[in-house]
């Protein structure tokens, strides 16, 4: 015997395609049938909030999970299956459920959340050593840029270079998790979670990325980037009055006021 659901709506064939994986979306666009073979449905529980829904528990031989299906059903399609009056639903159950997810090691929040904290500590404890005009500015310091110059200029790409790293990292993590992690994962409601939750993070990231690019086209920023870089490694750069003028609208006066001897 067969188990057969029919989704009522658009919204109820999306909860199907977001919790069972093989309901693909061509079956969510069509409002397909969701069938499950004998001895695929384990459990169900019946729930009843604001309006009658049930939990129905599966297993198959790729994975297992849960789904609800709300309003009436003919319990009778169940067979033998016990069906569970829980009355009502405990939401603190699904929090629960939700903060294991966040933290277990297959969830891409988790891993995008160390991410920026270790790259993060990386920058900040470490950026005398990746940008050392901020420890020792006065060896970089010239005549074109004292030693408040320089230790704004490491400042500026250690700022530029956090927030790059760590969208460029996370942006990494996200479709890693989407594409592959997820492909492993055999309980359904841990799949729905990492698929979305990974596909928040691209979509967050992609568009911070995007926002970065557009930013820094309309302003310049790569060209006062490059300015930037040389300020701290080769000073002659600034015999040309264009860069100075670049590097001070972005580190303030003090490169012009320092004038050739």
């Amino acid at each position: 015997m067969n188990y057969v659901f029919k989704p009522k709506n658009y919204s109820e064939a999306w909860d199907y395609f977001r919790k069972i994986p093989f309901y693909k979306i061509s079956d969510f666009l069509k409002k397909k049938e969701l069938v499950f073979n004998k001895g695929e449905i384990i459990s169900v529980e019946k729930y009843s909030l604001d309006s009658l829904f049930y939990l129905i528990y599966y297993k198959t031989h790729y994975f297992d999970g849960y789904f609800s299906y709300g309003g009436n059903i003919d319990e009778q399609i169940f067979g033998d299956i016990k069906i569970e009056n829980k009355g009502e639903y405990k939401s603190s159950a699904f929090f629960k459920e939700f903060l294991s997810f966040c933290f277990s090691l297959q969830s891409p929040v988790l891993w995008a959340i160390l991410f920026s904290f270790i790259f993060g500590v990386i920058c900040i404890e470490y950026k005398g050593y990746i940008f050392p005009g901020y420890l020792k500015p006065e060896f970089y310091a010239s005549t074109y840029c004292g030693v408040k110059c320089v230790k704004l200029a490491s400042l500026a790409w250690s700022a530029l270079l956090l927030l790059i790293g760590t969208t460029l990292g996370e942006l990494i993590i996200g479709l890693v998790f989407f594409f592959y992690i997820s492909t492993k994962i055999r309980n359904t409601q841990k799949y729905d979670f990492v698929r979305t939750s990974s596909f928040i993070l691209i979509l967050m990231n992609l568009s911070i990325g995007v926002m970065v690019v557009r930013k820094s086209i309309e302003q310049d920023n790569f060209k006062k980037a490059v300015v930037i870089f040389r300020l701290a490694y080769t000073p002659k750069y600034f015999k040309n009055p264009i860069n100075r003028k670049i590097a001070s609208e972005t580190l303030g006066a003090e490169i012009k006021e320092n004038k050739l001897k």
